[in-house]
């Protein structure tokens, strides 16, 4: 049984809601560009790049 399964923005945000968030002092919720990146990174594009401005 070697089946794959399909990444999805859906199944980033459970997964980090799940099993990563409890360990954040102080989370926050998940800002929509996040969903909107994991969405991107997901998709049937071959490459993808993410950028954001810091400060």
């Amino acid at each position: 049984m070697n089946e794959k399964i399909k990444l999805t923005a859906d199944i980033i945000e459970g997964f980090a809601s799940s099993c990563l968030v409890k360990f954040f002092d102080e989370a926050s919720p998940f800002a929509d560009f996040h969903r909107e990146w994991w969405e991107l990174c997901c998709s049937n594009d071959k490459f993808v790049a993410v950028c954001a401005p810091r400060g």
